[in-house]
C-alpha cells in the first residue's frame, strides 16, 4: 500500500465531466466539485483502506541519503499521497500541504543530480517523469493554498526539470516524455504547447497497437507503460480524456487493447 497513487485513485473513481475553466484549481485531474463525493467514498472499502494510508503521509520525506533513483522515487511517492492526503482530510489540509511546499524545494537537489547523468538517461525519464508528473498533479491540488512567492518558487523548480528534459534529453521513451511536458503546458496554460504535446503522445500510443488492440511491443512491456506502473505514459489518457481532448473511455482501440491484455494477453 505504500505506493497508493492519487492518479490511481481519483482516474478509476471519479466522474469526469465537461472540461474546467483554465483558472480553476484544481483543474487537471480532478475539480473542486468531485472532492465531496471523493471524500465519501473514501468512507468505505476498498478506498477507505487508501485514506488511512496516506492520513501518515507527512511521514515520508525526501532521500537524500539514497542514490538517484531512490531520490527520484521518494519525490514520486510522497506527492501521490500528500496531495491525496489533501483531500481526503480536509480538517488537517495545512499539514499536509506544508509537506508537499517542503519537499517541493528538493526539487534542487533533482535538478543538479539530473546533469550528472546521461542525456539519454532512462531513470530520468520514466522516474523522473513520474515524479514530476506527480508534483505537478500535486502543486494543481494545493495551487489556491499557496502564496504567490511560493507558487513561483515551485514553478521556478519545476519548470527547470521541464526544460532540461525537453533541450537535452534523448533517448525512445517519448510516451512518458510527452504525458509529463503535456501535463505541464496544460498546468501553464499554454494550449497551442499542450496540444503539440498532447497530439505527439496519442500518435504514439497508437502505435504500441496492431489494429484490433493487440500490443505490438508485447504483454511485459505493455504492462510496464499502460497499466500503472509508469504514470506519466498511462494516466496522460486519463488527464486527456478528462480536460476534453479525446475521450480515451471509449476509443475502440483502447478498449481493445486492454480486452487483450486483461483478458487474453495469457491464455
Amino acid at each position: 500500500m505504500s505506493v497508493i497513487s492519487l492518479v490511481a485513485i481519483i482516474a478509476t473513481t471519479a466522474v469526469f465531466a465537461s472540461p474546467v475553466s483554465a483558472v480553476d484549481h484544481p483543474r487537471l485531474l480532478l475539480s473542486a466539485d468531485d472532492i465531496p463525493q471523493l471524500q465519501a467514498r473514501a468512507g468505505r472499502d476498498p478506498w477507505r483502506r487508501i485514506k488511512a494510508v496516506v492520513e501518515h503521509s507527512t511521514s515520508l520525506v525526501y532521500r537524500r541519503d539514497g542514490n538517484y533513483y531512490e531520490r527520484l522515487t521518494s519525490m514520486r511517492t510522497i506527492m501521490r499521497q500528500s496531495a491525496l492526503a489533501c483531500i481526503l482530510y480536509p480538517e488537517s489540509r495545512q499539514v499536509y500541504v506544508d509537506h508537499i511546499v517542503e519537499q517541493m524545494r528538493n526539487w534542487d537537489d533533482i535538478n543538479r543530480l539530473r546533469r550528472l547523468q546521461p542525456d539519454r538517461d532512462w531513470v530520468s525519464m520514466i522516474t523522473g517523469g513520474d515524479a514530476f508528473f506527480l508534483s505537478v498533479i500535486a502543486l494543481d491540488v494545493i495551487h489556491d493554498d499557496l502564496s504567490r512567492e511560493q507558487l513561483t518558487e515551485i514553478e521556478a523548480r519545476l519548470r527547470t526539470w521541464y526544460e532540461y528534459e525537453r533541450d537535452q534529453a534523448r533517448g525512445s521513451w517519448y510516451l512518458a516524455k510527452y504525458g509529463a511536458m503535456g501535463l505541464w503546458a496544460l498546468y501553464i496554460d499554454d494550449q497551442p504547447l499542450f496540444e503539440q504535446y498532447a497530439s505527439a503522445y496519442d500518435q504514439q500510443l497508437r502505435q504500441h497497437f496492431t489494429d484490433d488492440g493487440v500490443a505490438l511491443v508485447g504483454g511485459n512491456y505493455a504492462s510496464a507503460r499502460l497499466a500503472g506502473g509508469e504514470l506519466a505514459k498511462t494516466y496522460f489518457m486519463d488527464i486527456l480524456t478528462r480536460v476534453g481532448w479525446h475521450d480515451y473511455y471509449t476509443d475502440p482501440l483502447l478498449a481493445d487493447f486492454y480486452d487483450w491484455f486483461y483478458a487474453g494477453m495469457v491464455t
